[in-house]
């Protein structure tokens, strides 16, 4: 059963729920589904499917004194899937899809008629091209031996160099532990020789949400200020997200001795930016049905004093909007030399390579 219908209780049998009260219930329905889903993977079983789910949420109690008002009632619907079916592009896929049945279905009360849908190529083989994987490959070494990945390989090294901050203060509970023993002991668990990660470090992982409606004025002057400044929306908000970063970096900084040592701090970030590997190298997938074609390159920023961030929100000065607008073309000119240096098809490769000698479960739980 893939689609499941969510009852939502009204506080009041006696009064009829205004539209904004069952508006703001309808949004904590949808939303602590949404955090349960995404922290917890029992919903899906990856071995007997399906890969998805609907959530239908709706008021179990509707008080109406006209049939009129029933049309006005919110609903919800929430459509989960696991990431191996999962992208942007798909999700534009699947949107477009159900929008075309609803349309269908106001018009002529029919539905569109169901196409299976064949299975997609593989990431590796859309981008690479066909039997031009490592196992494929007669001479699978000579694939690494490329200058252009022996190139992007050794600047992925180089970015260590840097030491761009992976946890906040608070939670890097590995200070005691030497570069060489880490390094090892990443390795072990990356290759399967040993466990990945413990179970009550992994239970206690959860993801933090921020819901926001961006209005269609807040969106067109987002999206003219980009354009003012010559970069995209994804530049702007990899710029943002870096900056709000260097505001709980520190842990916090609530005032503590340990918070203080560290508020003058500069780090150096790297920003994890998702590409749809559909537009490089091959292009074998032309995004016909759903499937998981995100990969990602890794864009260097900095150095950031801690609380640029709050800095910039607290008193935007032209001089720290200037620096925020650069950021964003920072990010654009290094999205840009990735691309123009086939940094795609080499990250492709490498990653094809890595998974012949690499347990993804514990790479997961590493």
């Amino acid at each position: 059963r893939v689609l499941h219908v969510v009852d939502i209780q009204e506080k009041t049998t006696t009064e009829k729920a205004t539209n904004k009260q069952r508006s703001i219930l309808l949004e904590q329905s949808w939303k602590a589904s949404f955090q349960r889903d995404l922290d917890n993977g029992s919903w899906c079983n990856v071995e007997t499917g399906p890969l998805w789910k609907m959530e239908f949420h709706r008021f179990l109690h509707h008080n109406n004194d006209n049939d009129d008002d029933e049309d006005d009632c919110p609903s919800a619907l929430l459509f989960s899937f696991n990431h191996a079916i999962s992208d942007q592009s798909s999700a534009n896929v699947l949107v477009d899809q159900i929008v075309a049945n609803l349309a269908s279905l106001e018009e002529s009360n029919t539905m569109v008629p169901t196409i299976p849908q064949d299975m997609p190529v593989a990431l590796e083989d859309s981008v690479l091209g066909r039997d031009k994987r490592w196992s494929d490959l007669q001479e699978p070494r000579s694939a690494l031996l490329d200058p252009g990945t022996v190139r992007y390989v050794a600047n992925k090294v180089a970015e260590g160099f840097k030491s761009p901050v992976i946890l906040p203060d608070d939670n890097n509970n590995n200070n005691d532990e030497n570069v060489v023993e880490m390094i090892g002991r990443s390795l072990s668990i990356i290759s399967g020789q040993a466990s990945g990660g413990k179970d009550d470090a992994s239970s206690r992982r959860s993801s933090t949400l921020q819901f926001r409606k961006l209005s269609t004025e807040s969106s067109k002057a987002l999206l003219e200020q980009c354009r003012a400044n010559g970069v995209t929306i994804s530049n702007a908000l990899t710029a943002a997200v870096t900056l709000s970063a260097t505001d709980f970096i520190n842990g916090g900084g609530d005032g503590s001795e340990s918070k203080k040592k560290t508020k003058d701090k500069e780090r150096n970030y790297k920003v994890l930016q998702s590409l749809d590997m559909r537009r490089f190298g091959e292009k074998l997938d032309s995004c016909e049905t759903v499937a998981c074609m995100a990969g990602s390159m890794d864009l260097m920023h900095g150095p950031f004093a801690d609380k640029t961030g709050e800095a910039l929100r607290t008193k935007p000065t032209k001089q720290g909007l200037d620096a925020f607008w650069n950021l964003a073309k920072e990010g654009k000119e290094q999205t840009n030399q990735f691309v123009a240096s086939n940094g795609p098809q080499h990250a492709t490769r490498v990653f094809d390579f890595a998974m012949t000698i690499s347990d993804m479960n514990n790479l997961v739980h590493l």
